[in-house]
């Protein structure tokens, strides 16, 4: 993994003018990659093949490995905190919301990073690391379900994926398939993907995640006003210290509570499961 910088990468004005003159001359009608695909590996044309396959979806493959990458620096950057019993019980819960999800290709792995900062990170792929920090600030196991909910659907709703995509085809990144990358590109691509988790996505995407992930947890039977509480309770708080972090890269509590608050759920459930969080999870990290 490299220094974890963003990099500016150049797609030149040639490469957007041939793209736009292969779809208006060849096609003139919607867009086919794989047509357009077709039509330069026919003339032979290696080098628009690069940049037109630049043009296709990641791939699962693309995805995962894209993802290794990402929460390979995150954890050099913080530690790992190994706890067996604690990892497997946050890996039991955070593998039960996943599977209220829409992604069973998916393998989730939940990891435990070792600060005392209150966060949590999603990697595209299926990586889901939180923070003994936060650990310590929730009080039971329906606020770890939304929590980790709220992780699961950045994957789930593939916003990184999105970006990425978004900044291949806009010339942010350089125009090549992901598969086509040296290891030092992907390096690239990487530190891009970690510079959004490092400055903040948007608001609406957060707030997104908010509601989708208390939902895939209510769906299990937890109460799906327990993230409500968990962040009434940050927004109460200090924004020094360990949720410094949380408060500059998210959006403001206030809104975020406002806009759990106004939801309503199918469900009118209020299991939270206290004592079992603290014999898991409080009785080893308090």
């Amino acid at each position: 993994m490299s220094n974890l910088r963003a990099r500016n990468w150049i797609v030149y004005p040639a490469t957007i003018f041939f793209l736009v003159l292969l779809v208006s001359q060849t096609f003139g009608g919607p867009f086919d990659i794989g047509k357009a695909i077709k039509k330069v590996e026919d003339i032979k044309d290696n080098k628009r093949v690069k940049q037109l396959r630049a043009l296709l979806p990641i791939s699962l493959e693309e995805e995962i490995e894209l993802g290794e990458r990402v929460a390979a620096g995150i954890q050099s950057k913080y530690g790992v905190y190994r706890n067996e019993p604690i990892e497997r019980y946050i890996a039991l819960v955070g593998t039960a919301v996943a599977w209220q999800g829409s992604r069973p290709e998916l393998a989730y792995s939940f990891t435990i990073l070792d600060t005392d900062e209150v966060n949590a990170y999603a990697a595209m792929g299926g990586f889901i690391m939180i923070s003994r920090g936060l650990l310590s600030a929730m009080h039971n196991e329906a606020e770890l379900a939304a929590v980790l909910g709220h992780e699961i659907w950045h994957i789930e709703a593939k916003h990184e994926i999105k970006r990425v995509e978004t900044a291949q085809r806009t010339g942010i990144l350089t125009s090549e398939a992901l598969s086509a990358m040296t290891d030092q590109e992907l390096d690239g691509v990487a530190d891009y993907c970690y510079s959004i988790l490092e400055k903040g996505r948007s608001r609406d995407v957060e707030l997104e995640a908010d509601i989708e992930g208390a939902a895939l947890a209510a769906k299990l039977g937890y109460d799906p006003r327990a993230l409500e509480g968990l962040l009434k309770r940050f927004r109460d708080s200090t924004k020094q210290g360990p949720l410094a972090k949380l408060h500059s890269t998210h959006p403001d509590f206030s809104d975020r509570v406002n806009t759990l608050h106004k939801q309503r759920y199918e469900t009118n459930n209020t299991i939270t499961l206290v004592s079992r969080y603290r014999s898991n999870v409080l009785n080893y990290i308090g």
